[in-house]
C-alpha cells in the first residue's frame, strides 16, 4: 500500500522546491529593481517563468485577503459602530479577494498580448503578459503588508510613514510596468495605448465580478 504513495511524496517535493526556487528569485529580482531596474525587467520579461509569476500573483491575492479577513473581524469585534460580518459573508470576501486578483491578472495578459499583436505586430506569450502584471507586485506585497500592519498602532507619524511607502511602491510600480511593457514592444509610441487600454478593460470586468459577489 506504500508504493502509490511515493510519486506524491515526489511530487510535494517538487513543488515545495519549486516554491523555494520561486522564492529566492523573487528576492532576487526585488534587489535587482533597485541596483540595476531597466537590466533586471528586461531579463524578467525576457525569461518569464510560469512558477514564479504564479507565485507573485497567488501571494498578492493571499495578502490581499489576508488583510480583509483581519478587516473584518476587526470590525466583528471592534465598536459598535462597526459593520458585522456574517461566517458566510467573511468566506465571500476572502475568495473574491483571490478571485478578483486572478480575473484582473488573466484580462490583463490576455490585454497585452491582444494589443501588442494589433498595434505592434509582435507576438508575445500570456505568460510574458502576466509577468508584465506579476511586475507591480515585486514592491506591493511587502507595501501593503507593512501599510496595513503599521496602520493597527493607529500612531499617526507611523501611519503617515506607512501611507508613504505604500505610494512609492504603487508609482514605481506603474513606472517598471511601463518598463515591462516597452521591452514587449517594438515601436514605442504604441506604449500608452496598450497599458491604458489594458487597465480600462480590467478595471471593467473586476467592476463586473464584484457586482455579481
Amino acid at each position: 500500500m506504500s508504493a502509490p504513495q511515493a510519486p506524491s511524496s515526489a511530487q510535494m517535493e517538487a513543488v515545495k522546491q519549486a516554491g523555494a526556487n520561486a522564492a529566492a528569485n523573487y528576492f532576487a529580482i526585488f534587489k535587482g529593481l533597485i541596483s540595476s531596474p531597466v537590466d533586471t525587467i528586461n531579463s524578467y520579461m525576457a525569461n518569464a517563468n510560469i512558477v514564479l509569476v504564479a507565485f507573485l500573483i497567488g501571494a498578492q491575492a493571499v495578502v490581499n485577503m489576508i488583510v480583509r479577513l483581519f478587516q473584518m473581524l476587526i470590525s466583528n469585534s471592534g465598536s459598535k459602530y462597526g459593520r458585522l460580518y456574517s461566517t458566510g459573508a467573511i468566506f465571500k470576501n476572502m475568495f473574491l479577494e483571490i478571485l478578483l486578483i486572478a480575473v484582473a491578472a488573466a484580462v490583463f495578459a490576455l490585454m497585452i498580448k491582444v494589443l501588442v499583436k494589433a498595434f505592434d505586430k509582435a507576438d508575445i506569450t500570456f505568460t510574458q503578459g502576466l509577468a508584465a502584471y506579476g511586475i507591480l507586485t515585486i514592491f506591493g506585497i511587502p507595501a501593503k503588508a507593512l501599510n496595513w500592519l503599521v496602520g493597527l498602532t493607529s500612531i499617526g507619524f507611523l501611519d503617515h510613514l506607512a501611507s508613504c511607502i505604500s505610494l512609492f511602491a504603487s508609482v514605481t510600480g506603474y513606472v517598471f510596468l511601463f518598463m515591462a511593457i516597452r521591452s514587449l514592444c517594438r515601436n514605442e509610441k504604441n506604449i500608452p495605448l496598450v497599458m491604458g487600454a489594458s487597465y480600462v478593460v480590467v478595471s471593467f470586468v473586476t467592476w463586473i465580478v464584484r457586482l455579481m459577489f
